[in-house]
């Protein structure tokens, strides 16, 4: 099979695999559950479509839907506010325009990648098709340490594989395909290829901000590379990311500093980079093999500029790894896709560039780093058929959802118990006390405070005092929360809706 039609095939087999399982999943549930729209990371897919709802209910502008009582509107999550327009202008359900958003930004991506690979890095047709195929099947050996109940990142961090951010959300796959274009814009100086920098800068800080430090740090060290080798620097790609990009995301950051609310969830988002030892499981083999690669570059003079870039682009991401920030794990953005670049390089290396050798190699290689991707599928699918709660829903609580969408206010609060906390904003568009581990402010004291109401361990005063000081409006009584216990002042309360399962109670707050 030629090159060409080797790509086309992967490209879509990729759209397929990321595509299957959602629909296997939906169809799996019974006639009493419904499938939550997510295999992967559910906590934060649901915080994806409640602020898709905010835009389906015409705003432009984030507040936080799993804090009470956030008004003050922000520059904050565009991507998914505009998705959220979209799916109100098409008349699509929000759940079916993210993963449509979602597919179509893998096409993207995919379309990207190969360019990228061809027009940069000038990767020959034979080291082409297996650089693809790696860059967007390829994850590392954590499966092998998975029956002992050890979770390495490359089951988690999604935002460092290409397939588990195609499988996951849109704005992560969608974002490496813009760093990708980015990066094959080093050299322009065209009045019209500054202006594609400056939009896609711009484009990153909305979608990826930290995608925009990352490229502006590559950006930089390919140019101190330069002025290194003949004291020449060429500074206006650089200048116009940070026009576009960079004055958007100091905006953003801005933003979360100057609105007390923002700036406690901001405090609260830690994302340590995991340690050196599960990132190299993690990584490994494609990592080992990447190491042969740089090695065999290394030694051929002179590097061509695609080489410098991939060398550049990992060596700044170990550096931001070590920095002491926050969030950190953001800045492994997108390294499977260098690693897997310059495994493919070492490949050939071990093989001594005999292209019968490299293939079957890389066959052997491929398999092995495919396990830990079957397995995420596999367990998501299991996980939904097990009825967990964080992937199905209640047909139940679907019934109580449009009650609520039809029956409330868009700026009443929600009591429920913490999981199904996570669901409400995505499906009501309506706040709730406890949602989501750092949406919500305060989580920790929210969790408990909820928890100790639903177990009646406050007495009835404080039960009623915690309703008055978290403005509560409406209080579910439904599976979830039953699991936790019913507490005492319900039956104070007028029931307002009722089905086999969950009852919603109102709070009067004047009386």
């Amino acid at each position: 099979m030629k090159t060409h039609s080797q790509i086309i095939l992967t490209g879509i087999i990729l759209l397929i695999i990321i595509s299957l399982p959602y629909i296997v999943a939906a169809k799996s549930t019974g006639n009493t559950t419904q499938f939550g729209g997510f295999l992967l990371n559910p906590i934060d897919g649901n915080s994806y479509l409640a602020k898709m709802n905010e835009g389906y209910s015409g705003e432009w502008l984030f507040t936080l839907p799993f804090t009470p009582g956030h008004e003050n509107g922000a520059f904050l999550f565009e991507f998914y506010l505009f998705l959220g327009h979209a799916a109100r202008w098409m008349s699509i359900p929000i759940l079916t325009m993210f993963h449509l958003a979602r597919i179509v930004s893998t096409a993207i991506f995919f379309v990207a990648l190969v360019y990228f690979l061809r027009n940069t890095i000038k990767l020959s047709d034979k080291k082409l098709s297996q650089a693809v195929m790696f860059a967007c099947f390829g994850s590392g050996a954590g499966w092998l340490f998975f029956a002992f109940g050890i979770k390495t990142s490359d089951f988690w961090v999604a935002e460092a594989y290409p397939f588990l951010s195609a499988y996951s959300n849109p704005h992560f796959i969608l974002g490496m395909a813009i760093l990708l274009m980015l990066l094959t814009k080093l050299e322009a100086s065209t009045r019209r290829d500054l202006v594609i920098v400056w939009a896609l800068g711009l484009l990153l800080a909305i979608i990826m901000p930290f995608a925009v430090i990352l490229a502006g740090v590559i950006i930089s060290g390919y140019e101190v590379w330069r002025w290194h080798e003949n004291r020449k620097i060429h500074l206006r790609p650089i200048a116009v990311l940070l026009m576009g990009g960079g004055i958007c995301g100091i905006f953003q950051y801005w933003q979360t500093l100057r609105d007390p609310l923002l700036a406690n969830w901001n405090t609260q988002n830690i994302t340590p980079t995991p340690p050196v030892w599960d990132l190299f499981i993690a990584l490994s083999p494609a990592l080992l093999l990447a190491f042969i690669g740089i090695r065999n570059i290394c030694k051929t003079r002179p590097i061509s500029q695609g080489n410098k870039i991939l060398l550049i682009w990992l060596f700044c991401t170990a550096i931001l790894l070590i920095v002491p920030f926050s969030l950190q794990r953001r800045f492994m953005f997108g390294i499977y896709i260098p690693i897997a670049i310059l495994a493919v390089e070492g490949i050939f290396v071990i093989s001594k560039d005999v292209e019968k050798k490299a293939n079957f190699l890389f066959f052997v290689i491929f398999i092995f780093s495919l396990v830990t991707n079957i397995l995420i599928i596999i367990s998501g699918l299991s996980l939904v058929k097990s009825g967990h709660p964080l992937m199905v829903l209640d047909k139940n609580e679907m019934d109580t959802f449009l009650w609520i969408d039809n029956n409330t206010n868009d700026n009443d609060i929600i009591l429920s118990s913490p999981t199904l906390g996570n669901f409400l904003p995505a499906y009501t568009g309506r706040q709730v006390l406890y949602g989501h581990v750092f949406e919500t402010v305060n989580a920790d004291l929210m969790e408990t405070g909820i928890n100790n109401f639903y177990s009646n361990t406050l007495d009835l005063q404080e039960q009623e005092e915690f309703l008055i000081d978290n403005q509560v409006d409406w209080i579910i009584q439904g599976p979830r929360e039953t699991m936790i216990g019913a507490p005492e002042i319900l039956k104070y309360l007028e029931k307002v809706y009722q089905n086999e399962s969950v009852t919603v109670y109102e709070v009067d707050r004047d009386s």
